[in-house]
């Protein structure tokens, strides 16, 4: 009911109305300036050029961003979109983190320091609000693929040639970051297809190419279990919603192909995903665990202790924490925890579980278009709440600013349709509609 109440509400004006007059909501007039409205685009293009090569720039970026962007920001707006679930959910959760503090058997400081982490959520309204006014959303996408690519080429070369590592340092530490790299190869899949049905084969081809150097170096280089989930999840959809049944067929049994190949030339794809396999039955027949691995039966009973409210965040380690980290580096970071799910239910129990599930659902909702971009937001969210199950979490620092800005550039295109100016988002996303079971 406050979804569609707030799409009444804007609906019949366009997204970039101001009224000057409007108490609490005025803009200030320099904010309108096309300059400025520049700088903040580029500001947010920045953070998603450096986001695969440093956290730490793309953080300091994003703080500059969400500094710049206040003058801009229609507060009345801002207000009535709060009615909107993907806005006000991750909100809600943030507010549940910080209240967790309050019954966590941790120290405040670390409870402060797990706080941190789930700040990220908070610029996702503006992300959402400034994009559904903005033009340059294929700025920010565009420039963090490349970006990627760029990264992807120098991790073949220092494959081809390990002592290029000393001299690309960023490099060998991108060797162990998935998901720019996963999420490039099942973005760009959107695209390509858009590309194609438009009549623009060479482009189409490029963005092939492209999605498939991304995925070869996930399946040869870095092996991952969450590529081949999120990719099986990923293919599902697309088949399900934009193909006919012969096309569907032929792409779900290519896949089907690309993934024996990979897993016999690639030992490393399969053997994570064996472990696994084996320690399920380790650990249901009592014969132990791995190391690093969590314990399900006393991952159980410590979460029964807490079922609703979970044990407060930054509460003290939990254990079902690898036994190889130290007790530093295991409170207060939510990197402790083999999966995000087990985060989440360890310090906010089941209240923040539902919470988790309805942002996931808020968010998917709201990509749920045709258009290559509203691709590009759900191969977002799909992808963490696959990593979530297996190692992700959208709280951490490379995870989380992908997750922030790449949905909230492609939110702000999919919000901007839905409050009634298509024409400006059409032109953004070039009317590629994908159809809806209608190819061959």
């Amino acid at each position: 009911m406050l979804q569609e109440a707030y799409l009444m509400n804007v609906e019949g004006r366009a997204p970039d109305t101001r009224n000057p007059a409007m108490a609490g909501g005025a803009v200030q007039p320099w904010a309108d300036a096309p300059a400025y409205v520049l700088i903040v685009d580029l500001l947010a293009m920045f953070a998603a050029v450096a986001l695969p090569w440093s956290a730490t720039v793309t953080t300091v970026l994003m703080v500059g961003w969400s500094i710049a962007v206040i003058p801009t920001i229609d507060w009345d707006e801002l207000i009535r979109s709060l009615a909107l679930p993907a806005c006000a959910l991750p909100l809600a959760l943030f507010v549940l983190a910080d209240i967790g503090v309050l019954w966590s058997d941790g120290p405040w400081e670390f409870g402060l320091q797990a706080v941190n982490p789930v700040s990220k959520l908070l610029l996702l309204p503006l992300l959402l609000q400034h994009f559904r006014r903005s033009d340059r959303v294929l700025w920010v996408l565009i420039g963090f693929v490349l970006s990627s690519a760029i990264m992807m080429m120098l991790s073949w070369v220092a494959l081809a040639d390990p002592s290029t590592l000393t001299a690309a340092l960023p490099v060998e530490q991108a060797l162990g970051r998935h998901q720019p790299f996963t999420l490039c190869a099942l973005a760009l899949v959107g695209p390509a297809l858009v590309g194609y049905l438009r009549g623009q084969t060479g482009a189409a081809f490029a963005l092939a190419g492209l999605g498939a150097l991304f995925f070869s170096h996930e399946l040869l280089v870095t092996p991952a279990q969450t590529i081949c989930i999120a990719i099986t999840t990923l293919m599902l959809v697309l088949a399900i919603r934009h193909l006919s049944r012969r096309l569907a067929m032929l792409l779900l049994g290519a896949a089907a192909v690309t993934g024996s190949v990979a897993w016999a030339a690639s030992p490393l794809l399969s053997r994570p995903i064996v472990q696994n396999v084996v320690q399920h039955h380790l650990t249901l027949s009592g014969g132990g665990a791995m190391e690093g691995r969590p314990d399900w039966r006393r991952t159980m009973a410590s979460l029964a202790e807490a079922p609703l409210l979970g044990h407060g965040t930054g509460a003290m380690r939990p254990p079902f924490a690898a036994d190889a980290r130290p007790p530093q580096q295991m409170r207060g970071t939510g990197h402790d925890v083999q999966t995000q799910s087990l985060y989440v239910a360890w310090q906010w129990g089941l209240v923040g579980l539902v919470l988790l599930g309805a942002m996931w659902i808020g968010h998917i909702r709201l990509v749920r278009g045709r258009d290559g971009i509203a691709w590009v937001g759900l191969t977002i969210v799909v992808q963490t709440c696959v990593g979530s199950l297996v190692s992700g979490n959208v709280f951490g620092v490379n995870e989380g600013w992908v997750y922030v800005i790449g949905l909230g550039a492609a939110g702000g295109v999919a919000l901007r349709r839905r409050v009634g100016d298509p024409d400006k988002a059409s032109a953004i996303v070039a009317d590629a509609d994908l159809p809806v079971g209608s190819v061959f």
